[in-house]
């Protein structure tokens, strides 16, 4: 094994993430920069009203969202609906989390009939801050995404920007293999669910935030994002570890 060839070299500096969350529980945890996919249910005969989602302040509750489409993707600002009335369940898809997104929502049901009370299913977020990693320059770094099962055929992409779309570095529909662009590479091992991306030759340019990214013809792409700083300085020896090409 030749440590020399770099296209082979896998680092010892390793990140492990995960694509957007999704989720049917009253608590969702979310990083800073991500998405969150939540899932609201609804009882049967209100198929036809409109849904919404609000978040929950001292008296009111402020509309984030609200449509009465259905089976078709709406969307307002950073949030996302989608009312399936066959399943009697509704999406909502926020993007570009903060912190300050933290706090209760509700999943709501709008109620024509006045003497009755919109139909409301809390739901208590939580931001957390962005993943971090840390490298120095001259150096590399491994980062490892995993993603959802269902999208094994779908292309894999890494690209840079806090939101999305952001700039691709690299993206493939290749699986099983390593592929090269510049001083990135990606290999997609749709067996394990997880794609693999490697950064070489470091800069404290190469500094930001970054997005792992499951590229969704029809609904919205399913990411993750990491922040990478990158320091001037010695870099730690790399791990090295040859690959089969089989």
């Amino acid at each position: 094994c030749d440590p020399e060839l770099t296209m082979k070299i896998l680092f010892l500096f390793i990140l492990y993430l995960i694509s957007v969350i999704e989720e049917s529980r009253s608590q969702v945890t979310a990083n800073s920069g991500g998405g969150v996919r939540i899932k609201c249910k609804y009882e049967e005969g209100y198929e036809t009203n409109k849904k919404y989602f609000c978040k929950s302040e001292e008296t009111t509750c402020s509309y984030q969202i609200i449509t009465e489409s259905k089976h078709t993707w709406v969307h307002e600002d950073r949030f996302s609906l989608y009312d399936d009335t066959n399943a009697k369940v509704f999406w909502v898809v926020m993007r570009n989390l903060t912190v300050k997104d933290s706090g209760t929502y509700q999943c709501g049901v709008d109620i024509t009939d006045k003497a009755k009370e919109d139909m409301h299913t809390p739901v208590k977020l939580k931001v957390k801050s962005t993943n971090e990693v840390t490298a120095y320059s001259g150096g590399g770094v491994r980062i490892k995404c995993k993603y959802e099962e269902g999208y094994e055929t779908n292309k894999k992409y890494f690209c840079k920007g806090e939101s999305t779309p952001c700039a691709d570095q690299i993206k493939t529909g290749a699986k099983h293999t390593w592929v090269h662009e510049g001083r990135f590479s990606l290999y997609d091992n749709n067996s394990a669910k997880v794609f693999w991306v490697v950064m070489r030759n470091l800069t404290v340019e190469d500094s930001g935030t970054y997005q792992c990214g499951v590229d969704i013809k029809v609904k919205i792409d399913k990411y993750k994002p990491v922040r990478l700083n990158v320091k001037e300085g010695k870099y730690l020896t790399p791990v090295y570890l040859c690959l089969s090409e089989s």
